[in-house]
């Protein structure tokens, strides 16, 4: 698979959440929104609703926007794009833009319906370079391993909107439900993983996000 970037916002609002919710849905079904992301050269536009947040932190999001492109300066260019669209601008907590991996996938590439967005930062021991490699060589074989995991992506952040929210990169675990999350956490394999997290992150908790996918829309 050639190299892919996405920009991966999340957002949230203060309206009531069934609300914002609907606004969402129907912004992203909006032919105009559709028309601007495919001029940007969007090759993928999925979309999810947050179920539950696991953060120490305050509240992350209530939707989460991701979307793919072949350029990083396309990408760049949609960063720039949402600022002037009101429903995302409004809402919008921060935005990190990456190189996307996928270790593992199904064979129709299609993306089960509950996903988990955990967010990584890296141990202090390793630069940048030594963090990615390690999480892609050796810590994706061993997620990956768990037959209760789908399908398995890495968001590598090259830019990210605010300092305060920069995150390293970013794992997008996918399942196809919640006690498939449950059997792949008490699995070997996830087990396993989950222990090795101690040796390229930081010791840190790390927050995580599950949320249910709305939608996915090929563009490219």
């Amino acid at each position: 698979m050639s190299t892919r970037y996405r920009l991966l916002s999340f957002h949230q609002s203060q309206n009531p959440t069934p609300v914002f919710l609907s606004q969402m849905r129907s912004a992203t079904h909006q032919r105009d929104m559709i028309l601007r992301a495919t001029s940007a050269h969007a090759l993928q536009w999925r979309y999810a609703s947050v179920k539950t947040e696991h953060s120490a932190l305050p509240s992350i999001a209530h939707w989460v926007n991701e979307v793919d492109f072949a350029s990083l300066a396309h990408a760049h260019a949609w960063a720039d794009e949402i600022k002037q669209l009101p429903i995302l601008a409004s809402s919008l907590v921060f935005y990190a833009i990456g190189e996307v991996l996928i270790p593992k996938q199904p064979d129709n590439h299609s993306t089960p319906p509950l996903l988990v967005f955990r967010f990584a930062k890296k141990s202090a021991l390793l630069n940048r370079t030594q963090f990615s490699q390690y999480w892609r060589d050796t810590h994706a074989p061993m997620a990956c391993a768990s037959p209760y995991l789908q399908r398995y992506e890495q968001v590598h952040t090259i830019a990210s909107s605010d300092p305060a929210w920069h995150w390293d990169g970013f794992t997008v675990s996918c399942f196809n439900g919640i006690e498939e999350m449950h059997q792949h956490a008490q699995h070997p394999a996830g087990r396993a993983a989950a222990y090795d997290t101690k040796h390229f992150l930081t010791p840190t908790a790390q927050p995580y996000v599950v949320s249910h996918k709305e939608g996915q829309i090929q563009l490219g």
